[in-house]
């Protein structure tokens, strides 16, 4: 028996509160199928698809297959700093995307539309007072980014977050994120009040990662103490393993005001193909694993543990 319940997976009817983070050049329509066969959501980052079209055939091929396995999945829209937030949304609302994890802005609007046929918001918060503006606007639930996150982390220990949370907010879907990398580590995210977890950096090592061999390779070869915070590839700090390379571009934009899109052309250039955005989870990564052979070892490790709890 490898299914858990919990507020998450009532409310959506899968197996397994656990989602693949939504991760900017990484969470393609691939490993979102992956993981709707395995009972969990996968997700797709819009802000990788420069051509919108591309992201409508891919929702369009997940409802699918989500109608046959105890899976689903998410489009996580960015509100700030995207271009094309827009006709993100009128893309998902048109498919109806059973879940929506917003980024960096007001989830307001998403909720008021979505909600409209029945979907599911989840708003990205990194602390209290972002809880509370989310649910102050209806949000069904947050996902609360801690410290040790890949990509922009919060300042605060999941330890203490994620009861408070509980606490101020008893009925409602809170998930954890950050630093979370094996089964015992989720466990612990579910006896502290959380229903379930955002994990991303173990999946970028996965056989279906469309990342390259040397961005896998750097996530193995990292430990916890390679993980730094820039501002060099956003504008705002960003969890990214150390090296060279990153050193030189913090030199060559230092005192410049960088913006999400100036960031985002960066990781995406030729010049800086060796900066990798991981979290502090890389320490117990150690291999390239299918998205199934992850999940089964998350599943296998979570249950066992909670029954011993």
């Amino acid at each position: 028996m490898k299914s858990l319940t919990t507020r998450l997976t009532n409310k959506l009817n899968i197996e397994f509160p656990l989602i693949i983070a939504p991760m900017y050049m990484v969470s393609y329509k691939t490993m979102a199928i992956e993981a709707i066969k395995q009972g969990c959501i996968g997700s797709l980052a819009s802000l990788n698809y420069k051509n919108t079209s591309d992201l409508e055939n891919d929702i369009i091929e997940l409802n699918k297959v989500k109608d046959r396995y105890n899976g689903t999945y998410a489009v996580n829209l960015l509100i700030v700093g995207n271009n094309n937030y827009k006709e993100h949304l009128d893309i998902v609302v048109k498919h109806k995307v059973p879940l929506i994890i917003t980024s960096l802005g007001s989830p307001k609007e998403v909720v008021k539309r979505v909600h409209k046929y029945d979907g599911i918001v989840l708003a990205d918060i990194v602390n209290q007072h972002f809880a509370k503006k989310a649910f102050k606007v209806n949000v069904d639930g947050v996902i609360a980014v801690g410290h040790g996150a890949g990509g922009h982390a919060g300042n605060n220990n999941l330890l203490t977050l994620i009861p408070i949370l509980r606490k101020q907010y008893p009925e409602k879907i809170i998930l954890s994120a950050g630093g979370i990398a094996t089964g015992q580590a989720i466990a612990a995210t579910i006896v502290l009040g959380s229903d379930g977890v955002s994990i991303g950096t173990p999946f970028i090592n996965c056989k279906e990662s469309p990342v390259s061999q040397e961005y896998k390779q750097a996530v193995i070869n990292a430990n916890i103490d390679d993980i730094v915070l820039s501002k060099a590839l956003t504008g705002t700090p960003a969890t990214v393993i150390n090296c060279e390379e990153l050193s030189l571009l913090e030199k060559k934009l230092s005192g410049k005001n960088i913006s999400m899109q100036d960031g985002m052309k960066t990781l995406s250039s030729n010049d800086y193909k060796k900066i990798f955005m991981a979290g502090q989870s890389v320490g117990a990564i150690n291999s390239i694993e299918s998205v199934k052979n992850i999940i089964d070892e998350f599943k296998t490790k979570t249950i066992n543990t909670l029954k011993n709890y």
